[in-house]
């Protein structure tokens, strides 16, 4: 058991068929490389394309309450706030493939309750900048990201907690609608193999307007609209990152949604060297979407299961901390472009 611790915007306009085909393509990007919900600091920096309109910076904020119950076992009461935010800037507004970028995650949680093994809350902050270097060989294009990030269990002064960002990444444009991505990437508070560099390839195929997918190691991903008013996307990240969803668009505005999620996300812990904090839960949910021309927005309602706290180097090997109660969420999700 652990010791206790102290305790908008611009966005799209009314979808023309041309923006259809835009928020399409960025639709699946976005699934492709926000997987991990670390894109903006990982690979995704220089692959996820960027919008051809206008503007400095993409933003997303996700903010969920899982709005109370109890540890299985010792009945301590609990209550996760999760509030996720990550997002990209660029220096040029009118650039739509710039040279230089920058990427930023912010991830924390108010963990409620009175369970004497937990902390208050928990904090992941990153920073990464990304540079395009330009074509390297047999028409693949080169680009290095370097970043740090702190994750810790809001004991800032944790140096252990402290970890680096780093990605080298070629890219191959074999067709207009197809490339391959092949690189190394570090990323010192990934989930599992945390203290090595990892190689990942994906080829990325728009088939058409209706159909587009990725496959690769370790992500995957396919996006489809079998009619005009529905979209279906489905991804996995290797290991714990597992996400579906089905849209039905009612208007050009206005959608509702049901989606699947699994996600897995590690804290270094200030009192127990070489050990983290996970908080791993899976989610249905569903919701509505409004999207105009100055404001993207979701909202709705699910349920949290499976929800555990546990510790240990990564996730090949934890011990629960605690196992909190099957319980209702609401969340709220705003997208921009400014």
């Amino acid at each position: 058991m652990m010791t206790p611790f102290p305790r908008r915007s611009r966005l799209s306009a009314p979808l023309t068929n041309a923006r259809r085909c835009q928020r399409f393509l960025a639709g699946l990007s976005l699934l492709l490389l926000t997987a991990s919900t670390q894109a903006q600091t990982a690979p995704g920096l220089v692959i996820k394309p960027w919008s051809p309109d206008a503007h400095y910076a993409e933003t997303f904020d996700d903010l969920m309450l899982v709005t109370g119950g109890h540890t299985k076992g010792d009945d301590h009461s609990i209550k996760t706030f999760y509030y996720d935010s990550y997002g990209r800037v660029k220096l040029d507004q009118d650039d739509a493939n710039p040279d230089f970028s920058i990427g930023y995650r912010v991830l924390t949680m108010e963990i409620g309750g009175n369970h004497p093994d937990l902390p208050g809350g928990a904090t992941d902050l990153a920073v990464a900048a990304a540079l395009k270097l330009g074509e390297a060989f047999d028409g693949w294009q080169l680009s290095l990201i370097g970043g740090l990030g702190t994750a810790n269990d809001n004991h800032f002064s944790n140096g252990d907690a402290i970890y680096g960002i780093g990605t080298i990444n070629a890219t191959k444009q074999v067709s207009p609608n197809a490339a391959w991505h092949v690189g190394l990437s570090y990323d010192g508070n990934r989930s599992i193999w945390p203290d090595l560099p990892l190689p990942y390839v994906t080829f990325q195929h728009r088939v058409d307007d209706k159909f587009a997918y990725a496959v690769g190691i370790p992500t995957s991903a396919v996006t489809w609209k079998p009619i005009d008013n529905i979209t279906l996307e489905a991804r996995y990240l290797v290991p714990f990152n597992i996400g579906a969803k089905a849209t039905l668009h009612l208007t050009d505005e206005l959608s509702v949604f049901g989606e699947y999620k699994q996600g897995f996300d590690g804290f270094w812990v200030h009192d127990r060297d070489n050990r983290r904090l996970f908080y791993e839960s899976q989610r249905v949910q569903v919701g509505v979407r409004w999207a105009v021309d100055w404001i993207d927005v979701s909202a709705g309602v699910g349920y949290a299961f499976d929800q555990e706290y546990s510790t240990g180097f990564d996730a090949r090997d934890t011990d629960t901390v605690a196992d909190p109660s099957d319980e209702i969420l609401v969340f709220l999700r705003i997208q921009g472009t400014f």
